[in-house]
C-alpha cells in the first residue's frame, strides 16, 4: 500500500489498465466460450425452425395456388359443370357407341383442361370424374381409373365439398409423362352444381420430386425430413420409410410445423454433431486467438499509456515552473489529440498571463496619469463657459456647454441601464461637440416617440455607433449633398427597434465585419469603445436573437439596427 501511494501516476495508470485488461479479457473470454455453447444450441433450434418455416411457407404458397386452380376448374359453369351434367344424363346406344352430344361435351371439357395443362410446373396431370365415373384427363397416369374413383368416393363428402383434400402418394402406371419419380400426389375437390350437389370431382397431380427438392435437397447432411397427414401416415420422407424418425435428444434438434391449407405437418430433424462440432472447433480456435490478442493488446497498451503519461508529466512540470514564476511556454506539440489541446491551452494561458501582466502595468501607469478629479474638470468647463459669455466669445460657449453636459450625464448615473431619453441626450451633446469642432458638416434628425423615451436601454450604446457614422460615413462622403444622421425608434410588441442611419459614403461587407472584430481601445474617439464591445454587451444582456446589425449600400447609406427587449422603468 505504501508503494502504491508513493507510485507515480504513470505507474498507477499503466498498472491498473493492464490488470483490468487481463482480468476482464480472460473473464469475458471464458464467459463468451460458455455462452457460445448455449448460443450454438439456440442457433440449431433457430436453424431448424427456419428450415421448417421456409419449407412450410413455400409449400403453403404452392398449395394455395393449387387450391385456387381447383376452384377455377370446379366453378367453371360452361366448360365443366354443364358438360358433366349433360354427360351423366346421356345413355350409350345398344352398340356402346358415344353419340355426338357426348363427344361435344367431352370436347368442351378436354379443351378447357388443355388450357390449364402446364399452368403450373409442378402439376403433371389434370383429371375430371363425373358423378358416374366418366374420366377426362390430360395425361394417362393410371391404368385403372376405377380404383382411383372408388377411393375418392370413400372420402368424406363434406371435406371434398368445402375445400381441397390431399390424398396419399400414388404410384404412376403406364404414363408417357416424364417424371423424376414414379409417384404423384393427388389433390381433389368436389364439383358442385347450383343446388350444391356433387356432380363430379377435379384432381390435380403433384410431381413427387417437388417435395424432394423442397424439403430434402437444401437440408444439412444427415438431416431427416418428413410430411405426415392427420392419420400419422407418411406423405413424404427423405429417408427410407422403414427407418424410424429421430426422437428429441442431444443428437438431434426437432422442429414441427403444421400447414395452413391442408391437414399435413412437416417435421425436420437436424443433427447436432455435424453443425455444433464445427462450431466448437471454431470456438476453441477463436478463444486461442482472443487470448493472443489480449496479450498483444496488453503490450500495446503499456507502450501507449507510457507515452501518454510521459507527456502528462511534462505538462505537469511546465505548470510547476509557471507556479514558480517562470512564464515559459512549452514546445508546440506535433500530435493532434486531447493532450496536445491541453498543451495549446497551457501555452495560451501563459501568453495571456504575460499579456495581462503587461496590461496591468500599463493600466497602473494610466491610472497615475488620470488622477485628476472628473468633477473638477466639469467645474472648470463651467468656469470656461461663464468667462466666454462674459468676454462675448460666443463660439466657445456651445462646445464648452456640450462637453460639460456630456461629462455630467456620464458622471451623474452609474446604473447599467438608463432611460432612452438620457441616452439620446448624450448623443445630442456628442454631436454638438463634433459640429463645433469644424471637422464635419451634417444635420441631425431624432424621431423617437415620447412614450418610448422612458423605456430603459443599456447605457452608452448609441454614441459609438453614431461615431462610426461620422468616421466611416462622412469622412469620404460626397460634400455636394446634405449630410444627415437620422435616429428613429419603434416598438414591436415586446421588442424595441432603434435605427441609426446616415446618407454617407456607405460601407462594404468587409468594413462592416471589421467593426465587429475591432479590439477595444484601438479607436481614437470619445470612448474607445467599439462596435464589438457594444454587441457583446447587448448579447449578454438580452440573449440570442437580439443585438446590433448593419446594412449598407456603398455611395448611398449605412444603417445600424438595434434589436432590443422592451424594459420598463
Amino acid at each position: 500500500m505504501r508503494f502504491w501511494r508513493s507510485a507515480s501516476i504513470r505507474t498507477k495508470v499503466v498498472g491498473v489498465a493492464l490488470f483490468l485488461l487481463l482480468v476482464t479479457g480472460l473473464s469475458l473470454s471464458l464467459l463468451w466460450y460458455h455462452s457460445s455453447q448455449t448460443d450454438a444450441r439456440k442457433y440449431l433450434n433457430a436453424m431448424a425452425d427456419d428450415y421448417a418455416r421456409q419449407a412450410n411457407s413455400s409449400l403453403n404458397y404452392i398449395l394455395n395456388d393449387t387450391f385456387h386452380m381447383l376452384t377455377l376448374i370446379t366453378l367453371n359453369e360452361e366448360a365443366i359443370i354443364e358438360p358433366i351434367q349433360a354427360i351423366d344424363r346421356m345413355e350409350l346406344d345398344e352398340n356402346g357407341q358415344l353419340d355426338m352430344k357426348y363427344l361435344e361435351n367431352q370436347r368442351k371439357i378436354m379443351d378447357f383442361l388443355k388450357t390449364m395443362n402446364g399452368y403450373k410446373y409442378y402439376i403433371v396431370g389434370i383429371q375430371i370424374f363425373s358423378a358416374q365415373g366418366h374420366p377426362f384427363q390430360t395425361s394417362s397416369l393410371f391404368r385403372n381409373n376405377q380404383e382411383l374413383f372408388s377411393e375418392i368416393q370413400s372420402m368424406d363428402p363434406s371435406a371434398l365439398a368445402s375445400s381441397m383434400v390431399m390424398m396419399e402418394p400414388m404410384k404412376v402406371e403406364g404414363t408417357w409423362t416424364r417424371l423424376r419419380t414414379d409417384f404423384v400426389i393427388p389433390a381433389v375437390r368436389a364439383i358442385l352444381n347450383a343446388s350444391h350437389e356433387t356432380i363430379g370431382y377435379a384432381l390435380l397431380f403433384f410431381d413427387y420430386s417437388l417435395f424432394q427438392q423442397m424439403f430434402s435437397d437444401n437440408l444439412p447432411s444427415g438431416s431427416v425430413c418428413r410430411i405426415i397427414d392427420a392419420n400419422d401416415k407418411t406423405v413424404f420422407s427423405n429417408v427410407e420409410e422403414a427407418k424410424a424418425f429421430p426422437t428429441p435428444s442431444s443428437r438431434y434438434i426437432i422442429q414441427t410445423l403444421p400447414f395452413d391449407n391442408v391437414d399435413w405437418t412437416v417435421e425436420i430433424a437436424l443433427p447436432t454433431d455435424s453443425i455444433v462440432g464445427t462450431i466448437n472447433k471454431r470456438l476453441r480456435t477463436t478463444l486461442f486467438w482472443i487470448l493472443l490478442i489480449i496479450l498483444a493488446s496488453a503490450v500495446a497498451m503499456y507502450l501507449l499509456l507510457s507515452g501518454i503519461t510521459r507527456r502528462i508529466s511534462h505538462l505537469n512540470h511546465a505548470m510547476e515552473r509557471v507556479g514558480e514564476g517562470s512564464l515559459v511556454p512549452m514546445d508546440e506539440p506535433v500530435e493532434h489529440d486531447e493532450i496536445a489541446s491541453m498543451q495549446h491551452t497551457f501555452n495560451s494561458m501563459v501568453w495571456e498571463i504575460s499579456g495581462l501582466m503587461h496590461q496591468q502595468a500599463e493600466q497602473e501607469f494610466r491610472l497615475l496619469q488620470a488622477q485628476i478629479n472628473p468633477h473638477f474638470i466639469s467645474n472648470t468647463l463651467g468656469t470656461i463657459s461663464w468667462m466666454a459669455k462674459k468676454q462675448h466669445a460666443d463660439n466657445i460657449v456651445p462646445i464648452a456647454d456640450a462637453t460639460n453636459t456630456l461629462l455630467r450625464s456620464v458622471l451623474k448615473n452609474d446604473r447599467r441601464m438608463i432611460p432612452l431619453r438620457d441616452e439620446l441626450e448624450q448623443v445630442r451633446s456628442y454631436l454638438d461637440i463634433m459640429l463645433c469642432s469644424g471637422s464635419y458638416d451634417f444635420g441631425v434628425e431624432i424621431n423617437v416617440p415620447d412614450e418610448l423615451q422612458d423605456l430603459l436601454v443599456l447605457k452608452f450604446i448609441l454614441q459609438p455607433i453614431v461615431e462610426n457614422s461620422l468616421r466611416h460615413g462622412f469622412a469620404q462622403a460626397d460634400l455636394m449633398r446634405d449630410q444627415m444622421i437620422t435616429i428613429t425608434a419603434e416598438r414591436n410588441g415586446d421588442d424595441l427597434d432603434i435605427k441609426v442611419r446616415d446618407n454617407g459614403s456607405g460601407m462594404t461587407q468587409q468594413e462592416i465585419d471589421g467593426l465587429f472584430t475591432q479590439k477595444p481601445g484601438k479607436q481614437t474617439g470619445l470612448s474607445g469603445v467599439g462596435t464589438a464591445n457594444v454587441q457583446q454587451r447587448l448579447l449578454m444582456e438580452y440573449g440570442e436573437g437580439y443585438g446590433l446589425r448593419y446594412s449598407s449600400k456603398p455611395g448611398e447609406f449605412t444603417e445600424a439596427w438595434f434589436h432590443l427587449k422592451v424594459v420598463r422603468p
